[in-house]
């Protein structure tokens, strides 16, 4: 090659460089490879060619021109840099390390060989062995921020946090704008409890970088910890603008939904997360938890309940022919409705006033084929009326809204508003009627906590103010140990069909018993459950010995012991409310 073909070689190659400095890489590429066509050898324009397809994106042709390079110069420290980074891109990280080792033994003095491998086992959780290697790179370049904060990072990993924030804040000292420092740094000030600190430097980075995702979304994990979630929410929202495609802040928007109990928002949140990054373990179990909030536990015991099933398929099929209009009132699943439909109505409205409840029993119901004759509404039954949501009176009503204690779930006005203003004059309802069973006991394992009194040796009287008092508990009497005083009592029926008057917490009904006492004891608490009679002939108990599993029993506690002696009689009534059962004893000497 003449000297004249040499400098206009070289001439080219400047010109490649310089373009390549610019970051004009496709005309860089394009004259490194007319340079390469004369100088197929040259490890300098391979390693530039290998640093282009590396800011391209094109590992694969970095590896080959790299590799090359070093073929004909094993140890150009340019080459073998970029080299050990598109290893480590490609995950072989084995090769890169090795790569890495060789350049620290040609040149053990340069910082940033030191700084590559400490990065590449950070990144492979080899904290140890890369903090030996962040220290080298420091100690040879102890202005070298990077490797300060990095620094910084192994220690946290170790457990040395305050190593760790002086790491940062050196980092910082040497570049103030160093984001991530100020990010880690505000971190563990939030770790350490120091909130107000950790919000000064979140907030910090966010003026300089209002798109920077992740000091926005610690903003917004702190303030979720303050338990200021609104704040919060409004930081993952804004994190979501800057990111619209990272699952992980859907996550935490959807974290902050549920602290605020917007559950069904809560839930799409989740869901994006999952469209987005299918598999996210975090997002599958926050979404079965936003799930799980709004769909009590007890739907899923209720709809194991075989004897309750069949009792109602027997009940529903007896009732519903092809003339049916059936209203199902709190649908939940869907079940009740598609054994009405199953029996033959020519039209089932089942009203759910859960919209995620009501938009399961939709897709169970089109999945079974009966969309055509369920229609699902999203409401409740007292927001329901003759001609917009029903075309007729129901002919049919069916319900299942009772808890242990009967009346908790608003049976009665529930049923008062539906008969009058739904269904038609002879309407049959299901179940017809509730009869309340009742029973003065002493149940002494139950009884420390309700109320709570001393618990060894101590006095933990306070904590009774998370519970409410008069209200019933649910237990299941064939587990526990209880002494039956007297022979079970039994109120008239609730009729469903024709519910009494309302009736106010503050001038309930009354039922009234004088009882000769079986036994010497104390009565601690009132168990009661209740027979339901689904229609005149077939009746199923949440009693001990009954068929219903799904309820158990109730028991309502006195707030002290009512002695009574064996051949006594005692005086006792049960009261009721609209939505609520309870009990009063007469005192010795007041029966």
């Amino acid at each position: 090659m003449s000297a004249a073909d040499a400098a206009k070689l070289q001439a080219r190659f400047d010109k490649a460089v310089a373009l390549h400095q610019a970051g004009k890489l496709q005309q860089a590429e394009s004259i490194y490879r007319t340079v390469l066509r004369s100088m197929p050898h040259n490890e300098q324009v391979l390693s530039n060619l290998g640093a282009i397809y590396i800011a391209l994106g094109k590992v694969e042709k970095a590896e080959m021109m790299l590799r090359r390079a070093l073929k004909h110069k094993p140890d150009f420290p340019m080459a073998l840099t970029n080299l050990g980074m598109v290893l480590s891109e490609r995950a072989k990280y084995d090769e890169a390390e090795d790569v890495y080792r060789r350049l620290i033994a040609q040149q053990p003095s340069a910082a940033d060989a030191h700084f590559n491998l400490a990065t590449l086992l950070y990144d492979r959780r080899r904290f140890d062995d890369a903090l030996a290697h962040f220290e080298k790179a420091t100690s040879l370049n102890p202005r070298f921020a990077n490797s300060r904060f990095n620094l910084g990072n192994c220690y946290r990993e170790l457990g040395r946090i305050s190593e760790a924030v002086d790491a940062y804040k050196m980092a910082l000292e040497l570049q103030p704008g160093h984001s991530g420092a100020q990010i880690n740094l505000a971190t563990v000030m939030r770790d350490q409890g120091n909130f107000d600190e950790a919000l000064r430097r979140y907030r910090y980075v966010l003026k300089n970088e209002p798109h920077n995702y992740i000091a926005r979304v610690n903003l917004g994990e702190t303030l979720l910890d303050l338990e200021q979630a609104a704040a919060a929410l409004l930081e993952f929202e804004r994190a979501i603008e800057v990111e619209s495609q990272m699952a992980s802040a859907y996550i935490h928007a959807g974290n902050a939904l549920l602290r605020l109990e917007r559950r069904r928002e809560a839930v799409q949140r989740y869901e994006t997360a999952l469209r987005l990054e299918p598999g996210h373990v975090v997002a599958e179990r926050n979404l079965q938890r936003a799930l799980a909030q709004q769909i009590p536990r007890w739907h899923f015991g209720m709809l194991a309940d075989e004897q309750r099933n069949e009792a109602y398929r027997r009940a529903i099929e007896k009732a519903v022919g092809a003339d049916s209009l059936v209203l199902d009132i709190g649908t939940g699943s869907g079940l009740l409705a598609m054994m009405a439909a199953r029996a033959g109505a020519s039209r089932v409205v089942a009203c759910e006033s859960s919209a995620l409840l009501a938009d399961a029993a939709r897709q169970i119901v089109a999945d079974n084929g009966l969309d055509a004759v369920i229609e699902i509404v999203n409401k409740k039954s007292n927001a329901l009326t003759v001609g917009e949501y029903l075309p007729a009176p129901a002919t049919v009503v069916v319900s299942e809204i009772f808890d242990a204690g009967l009346l908790g779930e608003g049976v009665l006005p529930t049923m008062r508003h539906a008969t009058q203003h739904l269904a038609a004059p002879d309407a049959m309802v299901i179940p017809a009627a509730a009869t309340v069973h009742v029973l003065p006991v002493e149940v002494p394992a139950l009884r420390a906590a309700y109320p709570l009194r001393t618990v060894a040796g101590f006095d933990l009287s306070a904590f009774n103010r998370f519970q409410i008092a008069g209200e019933y508990l649910r237990s299941d009497l064939a587990r526990e140990e209880y002494r039956a005083l007297t022979a079970v009592q039994s109120t008239p029926p609730f009729d469903f069909g024709s519910p009494p008057p309302t009736a106010l917490y503050s001038d309930p009904h009354r039922v009234s018993w004088n009882v000769p006492v079986e036994r010497d004891g104390a009565i601690q608490a009132i168990a009661f459950w209740f027979d339901l009679h689904l229609d005149d002939e077939i009746t199923v108990s949440s009693g001990p010995d009954g068929a219903l599993r799904h309820w158990g029993q109730a028991l309502f506690f006195l707030s002290d012991d009512r002695p009574v002696a064996e051949g006594e009689t005692i005086s006792f009534a049960l009261l009721h409310s609209d939505e609520q059962i309870w009990f009063e004893v007469a005192p010795r000497g007041e029966e």
